[in-house]
């Protein structure tokens, strides 16, 4: 299936052939994950399966970004205000005590408890705590983080200084020290970072996870490494990708550019986004007002006043007119 696909104020999935098998009725709509989708409806929360049966009646309270979805059998949902975890057939595996519940990565968790002090802590499957951790800030993302052995948390200053970015494991360990406020996730020991509390208009650099610096600060904005590239700034408006030792692959030649996903990332010139591979081949010429990261084949985007889904060659599987 493809989607989620906003059609007309409303949320659907499409088949490969580019008709929804399941219609465009729900306030909201997640991914399908372990065969599962939230979808929003009369503002609850509730689970279909990927026939598009409801399986999970709606009765919890929608989150305002994301629409949760289902990672190793459990899902974390929201219901008076507290978040606990719901196995496959809706029932509670951990009751709602918690602010805030990660995705479970090999049986363990990060959830932040409730409390004048909040804090956060590790825990299996049955809701056991396993390590607390003492930090400032996690940040909250869907599908975050791809494993516990090594994740960023946020650590405060003495005398109210700025944050600081930590890695640790979900022992608490530290994998690697507080030096930076802003750092991207690594890749193959490398990462980018930001000397600079506010990251807008200052340089980034490269680090490895030993400490040394790769690459002294010196793009302007940098993305996440994905298939060994990562998008960087040379100025604010010439972007292009580079390697893990700082080298520039494809050239700066680019208003704005986005990471690679499935061999390919959208690039824009001259207002538009078009698709390069990884060679700096352009593959889909610019010509979209917006544009997705491809996910399983496909992207969704827009132009001349349509939404649309488009294959890795650029060809249309469905489109509608913007409302």
């Amino acid at each position: 299936m493809i989607g989620p696909i906003h059609h007309q104020g409303k949320w659907g999935f499409l088949s490969r052939a580019g008709e929804f098998v399941i219609p465009p009725i729900y306030e909201g709509l997640g991914n399908c994950r372990e065969d599962r989708i939230g979808f929003v409806a009369d503002g609850k929360l509730g689970f279909l399966n990927t026939a598009g049966e409801v399986v999970i009646h709606p009765q919890f309270e929608p989150e305002k970004y994301i629409t949760p979805h289902f990672s190793e059998e459990l899902c974390a949902v929201r219901l008076g205000g507290k978040v606990g975890y719901i196995d496959p057939t809706g029932a509670w595996a951990i009751q709602p005590l918690f602010l805030y519940g990660w995705d479970f990565r090999g049986g363990k968790c990060v959830a932040e408890t409730d409390g004048e002090d909040a804090h956060f802590c590790v825990m299996d499957r049955a809701g056991r705590k396993i390590t607390e951790l003492k930090v400032y800030d996690i940040s909250y993302f869907q599908d975050w983080p791809a494993t516990l052995d090594r994740f960023p948390v946020l650590v405060a200053r003495p005398r109210n200084e700025p944050w600081l970015v930590e890695w640790i494991n979900w022992r608490g360990d530290i994998i690697f020290d507080a030096k930076y406020p802003w750092m991207n996730n690594w890749w193959e020991g490398i990462a980018g970072f930001c000397p600079d509390e506010e990251q807008i208009g200052h340089a980034w650099g490269l680090v490895r996870s030993s400490g040394e610096v790769v690459a002294q600060p010196q793009f302007y904005l940098l993305g996440e490494f994905t298939e060994g590239l990562a998008p960087a700034g040379r100025t604010p408006t010439e972007f292009g990708f580079i390697n893990p030792q700082g080298e520039w692959v494809i050239e700066p030649k680019y208003r704005h550019a986005q990471s690679f996903s499935e061999g390919l990332a959208f690039v824009t010139v001259k207002g538009k986004h078009g698709f390069i591979n990884t060679k700096g081949e352009m593959v889909i010429e610019p010509q979209f007002r917006r544009a997705s990261n491809f996910q399983q084949g496909y992207a969704q985007v827009e132009y001349d006043g349509k939404s649309a889904v488009i294959d890795e060659t650029g060809h249309v599987i469905w489109e509608c007119f913007l409302v």
